[in-house]
């Protein structure tokens, strides 16, 4: 399922909202209600105005390396050009083969080949490309 067509629902200890695909997590064994966007399912399953832990697989967070102190001088004013590309859109990612320890198996276009593996992996333009070469006539997993 393209990013935009993920649900969202809870884990399955309800600790947390997240769009990963069903039946990918041992965090989420059984049917779960479905939500069109985060914010329903943190209502649903935290409460209005509570905090809301979640897993986007589609925008992962990684949190940036404090600043040290002390930090330059801002600019004196906007630069030309952004300085930083945007980030890929999941849709223009390619996918390839993940293995995690755990001998789990699934296609997957996200942001998680492991350092320095890049080189060793096989890319595949479309999901259905990357199932049919991995997972022969059997059911693809994909994430």
């Amino acid at each position: 399922t393209p990013c935009e067509g993920r649900k969202w629902r809870a884990n399955d200890d309800s600790s947390k909202c997240t769009n990963a695909a069903p039946g990918l997590s041992n965090d989420m064994p059984g049917n779960r209600e479905e939500y069109d966007t985060m914010q329903e399912c943190c209502v649903d399953v935290f409460g209005r105005g509570e905090d809301c832990e979640y897993e986007d697989v589609c925008n992962p967070f990684v949190p940036p390396e404090p600043t040290p102190s002390p930090s330059d001088e801002p600019t004196p004013g906007p630069t030309p050009e952004p300085t930083t590309p945007a980030p890929t859109s999941c849709e223009d990612r390619r996918w390839y083969l993940l293995e995690t320890p755990g001998n789990f198996v699934a296609c997957s276009n996200g942001n998680d080949v492991p350092a320095g593996a890049a080189a060793d992996v096989e890319y595949f333009d479309t999901l259905q490309q990357c199932c049919d070469a991995e997972f022969d006539a059997g059911e693809c997993k994909y994430r």
